[in-house]
């Protein structure tokens, strides 16, 4: 199963972005790769439970091309 298989067009919310002030360190939900801490990068939101998905700036088309 993919890693995201679950997550569906219809189910997303919005994407934020996160400047320099981001508080720690996050992987990217979509290639895997660190997101170091303060580096510019976008959240994205998912109903019914508003759950959140780190990417990198540069993956964040292509992690919302993959969703079913």
């Amino acid at each position: 199963m993919p890693k995201h298989e679950y997550l569906t067009k219809e189910e997303f919310y919005e994407t934020n972005n996160v400047g320099t002030k981001a508080r720690g360190d996050k992987q990217c939900e979509h290639c895997g790769e660190l997101i170091p801490k303060g580096e510019p990068h976008h959240v994205h939101i998912f109903y019914p439970e508003f759950s959140a998905f780190a990417t990198h700036s540069r993956c964040s088309a292509k992690f919302l091309a993959s969703l079913n």
